[in-house]
């Protein structure tokens, strides 16, 4: 802090200081006053105290400096090169000579005595297959006469169409039917038409009204069911 703003604080504090003092004498007054006189008196109007603000200090003015100038260094010398040596020339490196290896002598390997000869393995025999046992032959005999049963049948319950006759349609239908080993007729079909459908729905209405004998036991042994074929002939000389 300044010596100029130390000493007006000073001042501001002394004149604080008498201004409280006359303040407080003024009251005192004014009470000594009140109690002497019955009569009261106009209070005199407080006197108000205005320090003036102490004034600015005055700008201290700053000399300029002078910028110093640097001193130049003195360039350092520069070193001459010195000149290279020149290189010395090394002696060619003198190879040893290499010492003759003795040849090795194979030492004599002691002779092995020839293996004896094996026998060749000994090859069991193939177990053979049991052979299956032989299909059970068929009566060929029960056979042929089922099938003439069968056509009978069938012969019994042709029926030549009135149409056909009237109309002279004749013909060879040949029919196709499965029938199991019961005898119960499974599916039954036209092979070769004869060209007339009228006599076609005839020889099939014939197979599907037969009834079939069973199959005999020994006939096409291993067959659940049995295929035939029949021809039905239509002939306007017949009967």
């Amino acid at each position: 802090m300044s010596y100029s703003s130390l000493f007006f604080s000073q001042r501001e504090w002394v004149a604080r200081g008498m201004a409280v003092a006359i303040l407080s004498l003024m009251v005192i007054s004014q009470q000594v006053l009140h109690l002497e006189s019955p009569l009261p008196k106009a209070v005199a109007a407080p006197i108000r105290i205005t320090l003036a603000e102490p004034p600015a200090p005055e700008p201290v003015p700053v000399e300029p400096q002078v910028p110093v100038k640097p001193e130049p260094t003195p360039p350092k010398p520069v070193p001459k090169p010195k000149p290279a040596p020149k290189p010395t020339p090394k002696p060619a490196p003198v190879s040893p000579t290499p010492a003759p290896v003795p040849t090795p002598v194979p030492a004599p390997q002691p002779q092995t005595p020839p293996a004896p000869p094996v026998p060749p393995p000994v090859v069991a025999p193939p177990t053979p297959t049991p052979a299956p046992p032989p299909a059970p032959v068929s009566n060929l005999s029960h056979e042929g006469a089922y099938v003439q049963k069968v056509r009978q049948q069938i012969e019994q319950h042709k029926v030549y169409p009135a149409l056909a006759r009237k109309l002279d349609m004749s013909g060879t239908v040949e029919v196709f039917y499965v029938i199991n080993r019961q005898g119960k007729l499974i599916d039954a079909g036209i092979a070769a038409t004869s060209g007339s459908e009228i006599l076609d729905k005839a020889a099939l209405q014939a197979v599907r009204a037969a009834v079939f004998p069973p199959i005999p036991d020994d006939a096409w042994r291993g067959e659940a069911q049995k295929q035939f074929k029949t021809k039905l002939v239509y002939s306007l000389t017949d009967d």
